[in-house]
């Protein structure tokens, strides 16, 4: 028998040899943009389809304001950073806070037990300032080429 296998290939036809492995800058640096595979498998990822979330389609949230007391328990917020949103007093900053489910689509039971996420947007005057999370021990995915 001489069957010949299947050959993962690029959208130009180009021959994958590793999927699952990424240039980076150092031992735990950034990608770096001559990967074209991984940018390719990414875009392909991201702009495959619009309908619906690929993860934590099913969510709710709120926009409000946050504002900082400027202190840690009895110490001053600038003994552990020196950030302005979380330093400076008096001042109100626009949030959004999102709580989701991860793996359900939006049509999903809220009462299936499964990982939830939770977001955190600061606009600040630095900048936006993004916290994510998921309620896991540890995250399944150690390294950006292996998701999606």
């Amino acid at each position: 028998m001489n069957e010949k296998r299947p050959t993962l290939t690029t959208r130009q036809g180009h021959p994958v040899r590793d999927n699952q492995s990424l240039r980076s800058v150092g031992e735990r640096g950034p990608a770096t943009l001559e990967n074209y595979q991984f940018i390719e498998k990414i875009t392909h990822f991201d702009r495959e389809r619009i309908p619906e979330r690929v993860v934590h389609a099913r969510g709710t949230g709120a926009h409000g304001v946050f504002e900082a007391y400027g202190k840690i328990g009895d110490e001053p917020a600038s003994t552990y950073t020196t950030a302005r949103v979380l330093n400076e007093t008096g001042v109100q900053t626009p949030v959004f806070v999102r709580f989701s489910t991860v793996i359900g689509g939006k049509e999903s039971p809220e009462t299936a037990r499964d990982p939830r996420g939770f977001a955190v947007k600061l606009k600040t005057v630095d900048g936006n300032w993004d916290l994510v999370g998921n309620n896991l021990k540890v995250f399944f995915i150690r390294d950006a080429i292996k998701f999606p």
